[in-house]
């Protein structure tokens, strides 16, 4: 078997022209695609990578979202506490108006109770008197942390800024209402 043209010189001459111009030109495209497939190696590979790093941080930032929901569903589960320090604080802020009276009322719940048994005993210890003592109120409506019924929240003698002022220090938050000088332990507040 023989190929086309294989006889004549003027055939062999064009074909093996046409040939090696074929060769250099599939070496040529060889080289453009090899460049091209190396090209887009390296941009499939950032964003790859770009991509990992996105889902990494979306991630990152999930879980420091159920850290800190974690956080706070841990520290709800256990009572509320004065630390002997804070009580220290408040004492040293309330001791300069020992003999002032005031009435404790728990309205919400045995964890209320507890804590307002901590504050109740705090501020005896500052010589403060106690005129109504419920830790264990039921039918009142609930308040929310510690509210401080005033006579008149604008205008407040200094003892009773200075309750509010010692549990605002130690960062217990205090809410005013207008009443006759009663502390309300309430339930407990997310921070």
């Amino acid at each position: 078997m023989t190929l086309p043209g294989w006889e004549s010189l003027d055939s062999v001459r064009r074909l093996a022209d046409f040939f090696q111009i074929a060769g250099f030109v599939a070496l040529a495209l060889l080289v453009v695609f090899e460049v091209l497939a190396h090209v887009y190696g390296h941009r499939m590979d950032a964003l790859i990578e770009h991509h990992q790093q996105t889902v990494i941080a979306d991630l990152q930032s999930e879980l420091e979202k159920s850290s800190k929901k974690i956080t706070t569903i841990e520290a709800h589960q256990y009572p509320r506490e004065l630390t002997a320090n804070q009580r220290e604080q408040i004492m040293s802020k309330l001791k300069p108006f020992a003999g002032n009276r005031i009435s404790i009322l728990g309205v919400g719940g045995p964890e209320a109770s507890g804590f307002g048994q901590q504050i109740l005993e705090t501020v005896v210890r500052a010589g403060w008197h106690l005129d109504t003592i419920s830790l264990h109120r039921v039918g009142d409506t609930p308040k929310k942390g510690l509210v401080f019924a005033v006579p008149d929240p604008l205008s407040m003698s200094p003892a009773e800024s200075a309750l509010v002022t010692a549990f605002n220090g130690v960062g217990i938050k205090v809410s005013l209402d207008t009443g006759k000088d009663v502390l309300y332990v309430g339930i407990r507040v997310p921070e």
